[in-house]
Order: C-alpha cells, then structure tokens, then sequence
C-alpha cells in the first residue's frame, strides 16, 4: 500500500492518542485498523487486546472498524506466525470497539450510582 506521509504517520505514531479526520473515502478506517493491528501485536504496548479502545462515529463504522482489524489480525498472524497475534484475534471480541455514544452510554451505565441516577 502506498500510504500518504499523514496516513504513514497515523500508523507509526508512537503516541497513544491520535484523531483522524478526513472526508469520506480517504481511508481513514483503513488507516486506523492498520494502526490498531501494528499496536495489538506489540506485546509491550498491548499484552491484552481487551485494552484498547476504538470510538467511531455510527455503527456501521464500528462494525467494519471490527471486520478489518480482524482481517489485518490474521493476515499478519499468517504471515509471522506470532503466537501473540493469534491470541489477540482469538480474543478480539473483548476489544471495546464502539460508537462514541454507546461508550459512554455504557460507562453511564456501570457507574449509575456513583452519578446519583437510579
């Protein structure tokens, strides 16, 4: 693949947060499932794939969001064989990939009655 100098950025970015805005079509899920995989198999930054967090916008973007880091998960698990890549596709239903809403949501829910709410 030929990345853009920005898209090559996001991958390799050692920074644990990054923001990737771009109009439609630019490959931005691309980008991020790419990023998402170059972390998930390095042990010292993610020894349990239940440890990331990935927000998305609409279902939709979180359900292919999903599809590619798994896809990417075991093309390169296939290509190295990599104990650790296979767990973590193995395990990939315990990431917290998720509309923003639905994050929140959720920790609103867990957390109801530390806010006060019934």
């Amino acid at each position: 693949m030929n990345w853009t100098h920005g898209q090559k950025q996001a991958i390799e970015s050692q920074s644990p947060d990054i923001t990737v805005a771009a109009s439609a079509g630019t490959g931005k899920t691309t980008v991020l499932s790419q990023r998402a995989v170059r972390i998930l198999g390095a042990k010292d930054l993610c020894p349990d794939i239940s440890e990331i967090l990935v927000l998305t916008f609409t279902d939709a973007a979180a359900g292919e969001m999903k599809l590619r880091i798994a896809k990417n998960l075991k093309q390169a698990a296939q290509q190295t064989k990599d104990m650790h890549l296979r767990k973590q596709l193995l395990m990939l239903d315990s990431a917290d990939i998720s509309t923003i809403h639905s994050f929140c949501k959720r920790i609103i829910s867990q957390n109801f009655h530390r806010l006060g709410l019934d």
